[in-house]
């Protein structure tokens, strides 16, 4: 029997590597509205600490700001990890 693809929620967030780039494995995977409120934020100028307070409604969109934050990125300007 053949497999079938497994329908996504629509976008894969993968952890910043610290040289520029992004690793290879994903943590996450959102719907796209989640995607849009923290392109929102990224737009705004947040940090990634200061977007996941930011964020009381969502708690999709606050899993996703808090690994990023765990993993050392907290200080760090949101734009640089997300289209704006």
């Amino acid at each position: 029997m053949a497999r079938r693809k497994q329908a996504t929620l629509g976008v894969d967030w993968h952890l910043p590597d610290g040289r520029g780039g992004f690793r290879a494995r994903r943590f996450a995977t959102t719907t796209r509205a989640t995607s849009d409120l923290i392109e929102a934020l990224a737009a705004d100028g947040h940090t990634v600490a200061t977007a996941r307070d930011a964020v009381n409604y969502d708690p999709e969109a606050k899993a996703v700001l808090a690994t990023i934050a765990d993993a050392g990125f907290g200080d760090k300007r949101l734009d640089l990890y997300v289209r704006t």
